[in-house]
């Protein structure tokens, strides 16, 4: 018994003797059998009955992040919570979280303050629901489950002036438009709200009003049409940004004065983290744990893109006996099902995984990772420690995402320079990289002007770099600065992995719809024209079994193999390290040991990258400069709003793709060899052949098929910006691949982007 043609799908919803069914307990004995998990939850009573709470897949995308709704209903203490997404006035594109209460005897409106505050306490703010409403009784179905489908039904017919009173607004009065700018102001953010412009108050934020990431990308552009104002997306999304606020800010640019918006001074805030770092008493490993390294590791994020391929090569590692997964879920059986679910989609699960695999629940935003005190304690006794998780909005500001993470890797580095076991802390960056011909403050300051994700990886990174240096002082006192660079000989390693972008394979081509590339990819194809590097730059790029191998390399739990050969470590910058010298480290994949920073440089000339994508996709597209293929793209997108593949992108686009580099630098790279080009190439191939399967890429059906290549098939080149396809009817023109693994693939990895 099972699905037809679906074996993965089968063995994720059948069980066999599951522990607790063998075991027994009290009032009956224990047996075999195979089960079928329905997917349904219930709550256990005292009196042995069950109540019906409903379904456990109820992820959903609420202001740019994807969030689990029914473990919002946990940290709310009323007998009957139910959280549900709901979309205001039919006719809005913007989803809210609504909180739907049963109270008997009391009245919601004493509690909305307090239940507000208690979530926020607990929850990150994009979880937190912006609308409140008591039911006078729960509707059922007459199945017996309460009927969730009715409740989202009736309060999306609500008006938006009756919908005002269901709002969490300031205990103070709320402020009228008081001049003609604040009405303006007022118009625009009805308009973009979906909300009558009478009750959008000028003392209120976006933010309070159920403003996300894509409605202030609509915001954003509004103002500057209309005022010739620029506010970036991260500014609108701040707790202090009302019209007031923004009205202000226009008299000022209509007077020509110019106002500093507050930045980011990245540089203050880690010395700030640093300077917590350096109070950590610091502890030497423990002479009984020099011969155990890497048979307990401790794995964040392992539910997301690359953070399943790293669960399953530390899985598949000999040396491995016991990986600890932190998991954000209502329960344990829904976050063992979600790192099952994302598994089998990798293609790695074995039903004897969870006998190695124990899962924590736990959430990076809180205090030690919200982790229970038991759990906490037994991080003291993990050899192995790889942060990958975090919370990945490119909308967000760093005062939004600190929490998750930089706090979170301060917490671990704690735990980690206190314990007696621990022999290496990894951390997984990301955000933008500093340009080859780019010195330390170019650095700096294009990092105060970018995106919140982006400063907080990078003050991680640098904490991660300090914990190890501060151990080191411990280890050796009188050590030099050059000194410091050898980790290796201290008995801890402390190093950050900093990846390019991540594609799928050269075998399954599995991708991640949600990352930039591979949405300015299908943007660019479904426009008919791509934004063209000099010839110069290189694009630092690999495939996530790389990516994921060269991290369990680098925590020496195996080594890892290429298609063609040992894997040998990419460049390293900031470190002063040198790859390996001899011939044997090479021939046995053993990476150099004292490198702490490892920047991986693993890619293609840009140039290749797009020959790549026009060689598989078999159509030529137009060569444009970055401006005139941004213009066109503004133009593109504003027409076909949520609809295009840029949407989410667009404020990000530019100024290149890649990084210059000089041609000297190119002939290294390119003959590197962990720089296959080859292998870099199919997998480019295999990836946009997948994301074609899954129909985010869409092409023209009078185009050839992707499954091929001709011999004969020639790439576009520099002199050739005046051809392109003929692709103005592709949207209405899509080819339908009737693949079933392809589907379930595309259902499975757009929930991926949730990285813990």
């Amino acid at each position: 018994m099972g699905y037809l043609n679906a074996p993965g799908q089968t063995e994720t919803v059948f069980v066999v003797d599951p522990a607790w069914l063998t075991d027994g307990h009290a009032c009956a004995t224990g047996r075999r059998g195979r089960l079928y998990k329905t997917g349904d939850l219930v709550r256990s009573n005292r009196d042995w009955t069950f109540d019906y709470i409903g379904r456990k897949d109820t992820m959903v995308k609420i202001r740019g992040q994807r969030v689990d709704l029914r473990a919002m209903e946990s940290p709310v203490r009323v007998k009957e919570v139910l959280v549900e997404s709901i979309i205001p006035n039919q006719n809005s594109e913007n989803a809210s979280i609504a909180c739907f209460l049963y109270l008997e005897y009391t009245l919601l409106q004493g509690l909305q303050a307090e239940i507000d505050r208690s979530l926020r306490a607990v929850l990150p703010d994009y979880m937190t629901p912006s609308l409140y409403f008591q039911l006078s009784e729960v509707p059922y179905t007459p199945s017996g489950k309460i009927n969730r489908k009715l409740l989202r039904s009736l309060a999306s017919q609500i008006s938006s002036q009756d919908l005002m009173s269901c709002r969490i607004f300031p205990q103070e009065a709320c402020i009228l438009p008081h001049n003609d700018t604040e009405v303006a102001l007022q118009r625009l953010w009805a308009e973009t709200l979906g909300l009558d412009a009478a009750v959008v108050y000028t003392n209120i934020s976006f933010l309070q009003y159920g403003g996300d990431s894509l409605s202030a990308i609509v915001l954003s552009k509004a103002l500057r049409i209309e005022f010739k104002l620029s506010i970036q997306v991260p500014q609108l999304l701040r707790r202090e940004t009302t019209i007031e606020h923004l009205a202000t800010l226009v008299e000022y640019h209509k007077n020509g004065q110019i106002v500093d918006e507050p930045h980011m001074d990245i540089s203050t805030s880690l010395e700030g983290w640093i300077t917590r770092l350096g109070s950590i008493s610091i502890n030497l490993p423990s002479t009984d744990s020099l011969g155990s390294r890497g048979s307990r590791v401790l794995l964040t994020g392992a539910t997301g893109y690359l953070g399943t391929h790293i669960l399953g090569e530390l899985f598949n590692s000999r040396q491995v006996r016991n990986i600890i997964i932190i998991v954000r879920a209502a329960n344990i059986e829904i976050a063992r099902e979600r790192v099952r679910e994302v598994a089998v989609t990798a293609g790695w699960w074995k039903e004897s995984a969870f006998s190695r695999i124990e899962v924590w629940l736990g959430d990076l935003a809180e205090p030690r990772l919200g982790l229970q005190e038991e759990n906490w304690a037994k991080v003291s006794n993990i050899d192995t420690i790889i942060h990958n998780g975090a919370v990945v909005n490119y909308s967000a500001s760093y005062d939004v995402l600190e929490k998750a993470n930089v706090i979170s890797t301060f917490h671990l580095l704690e735990a980690a320079l206190q314990s007696q076991r621990l022999r290496t802390f990894i951390f997984i960056s990301g955000g933008i990289k500093q340009g080859f011909h780019q010195s330390d403050q170019e650095y700096l300051r294009a990092l105060n002007e970018a995106e919140g994700y982006s400063q907080a990886k990078y003050v991680s990174e640098q904490l991660t770099l300090a914990a190890g240096r501060l151990y080191n002082e411990v280890v050796h006192p009188s050590s030099t600065r050059e000194d410091e660079r050898e980790p290796a000989n201290t008995g801890r390693t402390f190093m950050v992995i900093k990846p390019g972008y991540i594609i799928g394979d050269q075998v399954a081509g599995l991708s991640n719809t949600d990352d930039y590339i591979w949405r300015l990819v299908a943007g660019a194809v479904r426009m008919g024209c791509f934004p063209s590097d000099p010839p110069d730059y290189w694009l630092d790029i690999a495939e996530v079994t790389y990516v994921a191998k060269y991290v369990a390399c680098q925590a020496q739990l195996g080594v890892p193999k290429s298609a063609s050969g040992p894997m040998t470590p990419p460049r390293s910058i900031h470190s002063g390290c040198s790859s390996p010298s001899s011939e044997d480290d090479r021939e046995t994949g053993i990476l150099d040991p004292t490198k702490v920073f490892h920047d991986m440089s693993r890619g293609l000339p840009v140039r290749e990258f797009w020959n790549a994508i026009q060689s598989q996709a078999r159509i030529a597209l137009k060569q444009l400069d970055w401006d005139s293929w941004i213009a066109q793209a503004n133009a593109d997108v504003d027409q076909d709003k949520e609809a295009h593949p840029l949407w989410a992108i667009q404020l990000h686009l530019g100024p290149a793709l890649g990084d210059r580099i000089t041609a000297e630098e190119v002939k290294i790279r390119s003959t590197e060899e962990s720089n296959t080009l080859g292998e870099i190439e199919a997998a480019v191939r295999r990836s946009v052949e997948y994301l074609y399967s899954i129909q985010f890429i869409v092409l023209p059906v009078e185009e050839g098929s992707l499954n091929s290549s001709p011999a004969n098939w020639s790439y576009p080149s520099s002199s050739d910006t005046d051809s392109s396809a003929d692709d103005d009817e592709h949207l209405a023109q899509r080819r339908v691949i009737g693949s079933a693994q392809a589907k379930h693939y595309h259902a499975i990895i757009s929930r991926s982007k949730l990285r813990y």
